[in-house]
């Protein structure tokens, strides 16, 4: 057993670089020795992992600063930690520095275009900064991945909304609701837009 942060010892590998049976027909193969150490337990301090989850944990208790902080020593240690960037991202609009938050969420889609929940969080924050049509292409992009998303129809029904296309916004809120029943702000968005 070993507690968290030793070492398991530097197991020792050879690679034979040979055809098959070449060293019991004693071709003289070569071989070469490689060590590799490897560590069992939770990442520590050290490992930009540790604080990423740190940071989830203090998100996820609604401590926002401490989430923040530990978000940013993930990425003092390795700056395109993706997670940590993305993280970082959500507590920065829920911070209201939501500039900064499209920045790195531009950076994330750029280099990963087929990363969804960037995209929808890049969404996000165009409707906080009141970027309305960003924010409806954005969604559209989700829905082309993730047609059964409610949470994608709902926002993509507020962009509309706040665009004044009014149909346009109750046909997404209508999906929204069609995937989720449950899903009370696209209730109460219909409501809105059909009494408008």
């Amino acid at each position: 057993t070993s507690t968290q942060g030793d070492a398991l010892g530097d197991p020792v590998a050879y690679y034979f670089d040979a055809p098959p049976g070449a060293y019991e027909r004693r071709e003289d193969p070569r071989v070469e020795q490689g060590r590799q150490t490897i560590t069992i337990g939770p990442p520590g301090p050290d490992d930009p992992e540790y604080w990423t989850n740190r940071g989830i944990n203090d998100y996820n208790a609604g401590d926002l600063d401490e989430a923040e902080a530990a978000f940013r020593k993930a990425l003092e240690i390795d700056a395109d930690h993706h997670h940590a960037q993305y993280n970082l991202a959500r507590v920065l609009i829920a911070n209201g520095s939501v500039r900064e938050a499209a920045d790195l969420l531009d950076g994330l889609i750029e280099r990963d275009p087929g990363d969804l929940d960037a995209v929808a969080t890049r969404g996000t924050a165009s409707l906080f900064m009141e970027n309305y049509e960003e924010a409806a292409g954005f969604f559209r992009r989700v829905l082309r991945g993730r047609a059964r998303d409610a949470g994608a129809w709902y926002n993509l029904g507020l962009s509309l909304e706040f665009l004044d296309r009014l149909a346009d916004a109750e046909t997404a809120y209508r999906e929204a609701l069609d995937i989720d029943p449950e899903l009370t702000a696209a209730r109460i968005g219909l409501a809105r837009v059909i009494r408008r």
